[in-house]
């Protein structure tokens, strides 16, 4: 009997150590919730076509220039840390750096809450009252459309999730939009190294599970022990071929993971990854310099004829053409002409192929079906800029893509139903599937609400007496 007793102490000890090592910490919040297939389906992607990428660098770490690791407490608001606090904070900065001002840290390397975002403008405008998490595609949709207000002009609190943004936090967000966001592949590891070789952090919604919440060091998740909590917004920063895994930023503080920093294996991160998109900043061509009082003049978007600017706003063709690759971008003022840089397939630098008098250029030198990064630098009479931040991809197509036919006859059902609207329009011979819009009157714009792959779709969230 007491050799009985003994051994059920032993179990009942070893119950309690394995529940203290998958406990999960209160102050460990999640937040991320899934977009539906159709959402996602219905989201512009970085690589439509498939485009295979070759060269890539065998590691890239972008985690230099994030801000510091912060806190999200316990709020689930991940997916705004995510965006707005890492992503966001990173963008700014990369575009900003020259100026002695724009820093992300102040000299003692606290975080600079004049120069990063704030997770609360975002998250308390997209959680609907409750702190029951968000979309990483409604965060951004933000972004593009207000744009991300500094931490300075509304403050974080974890204990508050529903107080809205104040006048002056929309005007200063108005200053800093996005220009779009794009659904990144998750099950094609290249097509999301790539992105991360461009400078790109990928923001990637993660399912966790118990071991996830101990990660110390270098520990790379790999494997899912324990039970599931469900979906977390991560930033991903870099990658390294040599241990297999991306790195990331995460939002629980310095004292988890690598000083904040946590690291998953290439192939779980497949399986695990619920959604990744990255976004495409609105890159101006005034750099803020501070707040200037009431004498100082306005910039010019061309400070001195020494330094000119590298031109934003830069796009690539992709597929359009069979046998060349269009560039265009936006014309800076006082430029005498552009030079063209290009890194094709296999090359480990960019490299001149041409020179333009205007803003755009067409490079013939491609090979279909694959892909090419471009950048652009400003020529003035007496200097020249550097090269374009980022880089664009472009690509010929075999095949030369053409537009599918107008969309004709669209009919839609007025009020013969109290929950739903029908509609139906003429079939599209050339036409595989079609994209439903919506009009939002809060937005005012259309936005994205299905697809349907025959003439017809049914809209269940219409409102009754509404549009």
């Amino acid at each position: 009997m007491r050799i009985l007793k003994y051994s059920i102490l032993i179990i009942i000890l070893l119950l309690n150590f394995q529940t203290s090592i998958f406990a999960q910490p209160s102050f460990r919040s999640l937040g991320m919730k899934q977009e539906s297939s159709e959402l996602l389906s219905s989201l512009k992607e970085t690589n439509p076509y498939g485009i295979s990428h070759r060269g890539l660098d065998s590691k890239v770490d972008l985690s230099p220039s994030m801000p510091p690791v912060g806190n999200q407490g316990e709020q689930g608001s991940c997916v705004a840390w995510s965006t707005a606090y890492a992503t966001k904070s990173f963008q700014e900065y990369i575009e900003r750096k020259s100026s002695k001002d724009w820093s992300l840290r102040t000299a003692q390397g606290t975080p600079n809450y004049s120069k990063i975002f704030s997770p609360a403008f975002i998250y308390n405008q997209i959680n609907g009252g409750r702190d029951n998490g968000s979309l990483i595609s409604d965060a951004m949709r933000v972004m593009v459309e207000m744009g991300a207000a500094p931490w300075e002009t509304m403050p974080y609190n974890p204990a508050d999730y529903r107080t809205r943004p104040s006048q002056a936090a929309i005007e200063a967000a108005s200053k800093y939009k996005a220009k779009e966001f794009l659904r990144v592949k998750t099950t094609d590891m290249n097509e999301v190294k790539a992105q991360l070789s461009e400078g790109k952090p990928v923001v990637a919604g993660v399912l966790v599970y118990e071991n996830f919440f101990n990660l110390k060091g270098d520990q790379i998740y790999k494997e899912g022990l324990g039970k599931t909590y469900g979906g977390h917004a991560i930033a991903l920063v870099g990658y390294d071929d040599s241990k297999n895994a991306v790195k990331f930023i995460n939002s629980w503080g310095t004292d988890w993971g690598d000083q904040g920093y946590g690291y998953i294996d290439y192939r779980w991160f497949t399986k695990i990854c619920q959604g990744a998109f990255v976004m495409i900043d609105q890159v101006e061509t005034v750099i803020d310099q501070g707040k200037p009082d009431s004498n100082t003049p306005e910039p010019t978007s061309v400070a001195n004829d020494s330094n000119p600017i590298a031109p934003s706003s830069i796009t690539a063709s992709q597929g359009s053409f069979i046998d060349k690759v269009l560039i265009n971008w936006e014309v800076v003022p006082g430029a005498v002409g552009y030079e063209i840089h290009r890194k094709g397939p296999g090359d480990s630098n960019f490299g001149k192929i041409g020179l333009s008098g205007t803003n755009s250029f067409n490079d013939d030198g491609v090979q279909p079906n694959l892909a090419y990064k471009y950048k652009i630098l400003t020529l003035t009479d007496s200097s020249a800029s550097d090269l374009s931040q980022g880089e664009v991809i472009g690509f010929a197509k075999t095949e030369e893509l053409k537009p599918p036919p107008k969309v004709l006859g669209v009919k839609a059902t007025q009020g013969q139903y109290d929950n739903k609207v029908e509609l139906v329009w003429e079939p599209g011979d050339a036409s595989s599937e079609y994209q439903i819009f919506k009009w939002n009157k809060t937005q005012k714009r259309y936005s994205p609400i299905g697809t349907s792959k025959i003439n017809s779709y049914v809209d269940t969230s219409a409102a009754k007496k509404g549009l």
